[in-house]
């Protein structure tokens, strides 16, 4: 119910953004579509196997961060070894609390980085 919740407030706010014209980056626009992009892929693995959202939302902030840097062309790779480190640190622990498997800690982290670097780099919008 909470990622529902919190789905259905990201659909809100990105069609107030958008019905309203407010002038901002339409890359704010492509994160937004990326949240909720992996929030409803998110929710339907859930109905059949359990993965790490934990693993899906670092993934999802690096797949980000790397679209950014192919679009703008900087140099992200402090940013990259902190968020590696990050979700290495992230994957350990739900694998020592016995929360996940290995294969779930790593999809998680597959589907939040591709889904955000593919739209993100894409640069679609709705």
């Amino acid at each position: 119910m909470p990622f529902i919740i919190v789905l259905a407030y990201y659909i809100l706010t990105y069609f107030l953004l958008r019905l309203k014209g407010v002038p901002i980056p339409e890359v704010i626009y492509s994160m937004l579509l990326c949240l909720i992009a992996v929030l409803v892929a998110v929710l339907i693995v859930n109905f059949w196997w359990k993965i790490s959202v934990h693993l899906t939302a670092v993934g999802g902030a690096l797949g980000t961060l790397i679209g950014l840097s192919v679009i703008h062309q900087f140099d992200v790779s402090g940013w990259l070894y902190a968020l590696l480190s990050l979700s290495g640190i992230i994957a350990f622990s739900r694998l020592y609390l016995k929360e996940h498997t290995s294969s779930q800690v790593y999809i998680g982290f597959l589907l939040g980085g591709t889904v955000s670097y593919w739209l993100v780099s894409a640069q679609i919008i709705i």
